[in-house]
């Protein structure tokens, strides 16, 4: 076996969306069937032959040719991986009612990964990183496996994630002004306002005094990054009924909701009441208690410390983001500095390889896309 082949599935494995990923110029093949080997959370993929016959936005209904109906799920997926949760889209490439599909073909996929090929609409290919003209040299800032990146690939490298808040609400507690799904957050903004039972049916509290009590952090939760209320869920212990009325209402709202969805999918619905001693954020349910979830998604820039890999093997971290106009020699622009010595000292040349064979695709590219669109 080549020397650190077995890297590259590692490497992979271990990498989470960004915004700038795409299809690389230089390809094995391994981009289109490597769908066939995964879950749904990436990709969904027909053993039959079928045709749409219902296309919403939290599913796509597919009728097989042996006469069976398949439901699959579209929309946003919360993945969490050593500790961090990641957003992840899941659409479809159907477009209408009535699109056929072929066996083998992809159904739904995440698009953070995969995107569809534009000869084939019904297959996707893997998306395995950003196109980075990199230079190799030895500095300050290549030491130890490091790399310089400039600002504009640190925000072709962001990534979306994911901060849950846990809200814990006794069922005496009454819950006012929470936020909604969609509303943009600040750090420090409310997310809500708890009262306890006396103030709320005594009605003492009017909105200027909310407003002030909302500064209190015990009474008012405030979000801890800046982005967009994605989510929000409850978990309970207790009988709904015995809920505070504002709080009551929420929950049916949401387990509503999740009913609903489960209908759609035909899936069997599970009401969010725990039984026992179940721990949720670090916080234990006790009876005739909630913990509301609020999910709020924000992007999360590449900086200094973070990791990335240049090629497939070449694992490395941010040491330096490069300010200015850094370009080679022919005046074109380059996006990382990375050490050849990290390359050699690994042992490998095939970045060497997918570099010279990268540049040059992309500038058959240019030739042919100017020769068709010469008038």
């Amino acid at each position: 076996m080549p020397k650190r082949l077995s890297f590259i599935s590692v490497q992979h494995g271990h990498g989470i969306q960004a915004a700038g990923y795409e299809v690389q110029p230089l390809r094995t093949g391994n981009e289109r069937t490597i769908t066939h080997r995964m879950n749904d959370t990436f990709a969904q993929i027909l053993d039959e032959d079928g045709v749409v016959t219902e296309l919403t936005k939290d599913y796509v209904a597919v009728k097989l040719k042996s006469g069976e109906v398949k439901k699959f799920f579209i929309g946003e997926k919360i993945i969490t991986s050593t500790g961090n949760r990641y957003p992840n889209d899941i659409v479809t490439t159907a477009t209408k009612v009535g699109d056929k599909y072929k066996k083998g073909d992809c159904i739904t996929y995440n698009k953070g990964f995969f995107s569809i090929n534009p000869l084939e609409k019904n297959k996707v290919d893997y998306m395995s990183g950003c196109l980075a003209r990199t230079a190799l040299r030895e500095a300050s800032y290549t030491l130890e496996d490091s790399c310089a990146i400039t600002m504009e690939l640190a925000e072709r490298l962001k990534s979306k994630a994911s901060e849950p808040h846990y809200i814990r609400v006794t069922y005496d507690q009454e819950i006012n002004n929470l936020v909604k799904v969609g509303s943009t957050v600040d750090i420090g903004d409310s997310l809500c306002l708890i009262e306890d039972s006396v103030s709320a049916s005594a009605g003492v509290f009017d909105d200027e005094t909310r407003k002030s009590l909302a500064l209190l952090s015990s009474m008012s939760p405030p979000s801890r990054v800046a982005g967009t209320v994605a989510s929000i869920e409850i978990h309970y212990k207790g009988d709904i009924d015995f809920m505070s009325p504002t709080l009551s209402k929420l929950a049916k709202s949401l387990e509503s909701s999740r009913k609903k969805t489960a209908k759609e999918m035909d899936k069997e619905f599970v009401p969010n009441e725990v039984v026992g001693d179940v721990r949720i954020g670090g916080h234990t349910i006790g009876t005739e208690e909630a913990i509301v979830i609020v999910n709020v998604n924000y992007d999360a820039p590449m900086s200094n410390g973070d990791k990335l890999v240049f090629g497939n093997q070449g694992k490395s971290t941010v040491g330096e983001l490069l300010v200015g106009n850094t370009r080679t020699v022919q005046g074109d622009k380059i996006d990382a500095i990375f050490g050849a010595k990290s390359f050699i000292d690994r042992i490998i040349t095939s970045p060497f390889k997918n570099g010279l064979c990268n540049s040059y695709l992309m500038a058959v590219g240019d030739v042919a896309y100017e020769m068709w669109t010469k008038k």
